[in-house]
């Protein structure tokens, strides 16, 4: 039976994802992540990536990446580890609690001035704000830190967000998304143009032209589903996931949204 992301607009996004595999994205030895979230074959429940996650209600220690550069996602800390679930759809995904489960990449060395993040991600409350990815300690208006970015569920109520900031922040947020909501969410920014831009399910959301200041994004680690691993927990589930170092053309921007939508079921 197909599931309700799977009927009209979905099963065209399904139909275009056939085939594409985004680590074709970076075929000229570009940085970042393909995250897949395989049973079996990325997904571990321990962080030396030696007992495979096989079943819903297991935990994760490795969610490994299959390019970009690094290892993958770690939690070496059995408490702190998120658990694979299936959805009401079928769909796999990791269950973030909003108190306590994290995962970190090793740092990387972005060497860019942009950036493309496009995630499947669900919330279930908008009632503080939610880190689903986020470089360095502290992307938002309080940091220290230049050179950073954030995909956050919510950012501020309501909506989904995300920060890119140069020597300087700027910000888009996507207003009128109450939680529960599941979605597809593209954040798109480069510092040397001014742009930021935030896709909602394919579609252009919101944007600002504000000064991102100097410089490229930096080597930090990269952290999901919590700010350095000390708070701002995302309270929801995150779905497969892509981050690389360039802006991708509209062809390709629509391939790796449709093949996000088809491990998500948002549209």
């Amino acid at each position: 039976m197909l599931g309700l992301g799977l009927g009209g607009l979905g099963l065209a996004a399904a139909a275009r994802a056939q085939g594409f595999d985004p680590a074709g994205l970076f075929a000229s030895g570009e940085i970042g992540w393909v995250e897949p979230m395989i049973p079996g074959v990325t997904l571990f429940q321990d962080a030396a990536g030696t007992i495979p996650v096989t079943a819903a209600g297991q935990p994760v220690g490795l969610s490994k990446f299959t390019a970009g550069g690094q290892i993958g996602f770690v939690q070496a800390t059995a408490l702190n580890r998120p658990i694979y679930q299936l959805d009401a759809q079928g769909r796999g995904c990791l269950a973030h609690n909003g108190l306590n489960q994290w995962m970190a990449a090793a740092a990387i060395a972005w060497g860019s001035d942009e950036a493309t993040i496009c995630a499947g991600v669900r919330k279930l409350s908008d009632a503080a704000q939610g880190v689903v990815f986020e470089t360095g300690t502290n992307s938002g208006g309080g940091g220290a830190e230049s050179g950073v970015f954030a995909l956050l569920a919510p950012r501020t109520a309501a909506d989904f967000g995300v920060n890119f900031k140069g020597s300087q922040i700027s910000a888009a947020t996507a207003a009128s998304q109450a939680a529960p909501k599941t979605v597809v969410v593209t954040g798109i920014g480069k510092i040397s143009a001014d742009i930021v831009r935030l896709r909602i399910n394919g579609v252009p959301d919101a944007q600002s032209a504000a000064d991102q200041g100097l410089g490229s994004y930096g080597t930090y680690p990269l952290y999901a589903g919590a700010r350095a691993g000390t708070g701002v927990y995302l309270n929801g589930a995150r779905y497969p996931s892509v981050g690389i170092n360039r802006l991708l053309t509209e062809a390709e921007l629509a391939q790796l949204e449709a093949w996000m939508n088809a491990r998500t079921g948002a549209f």
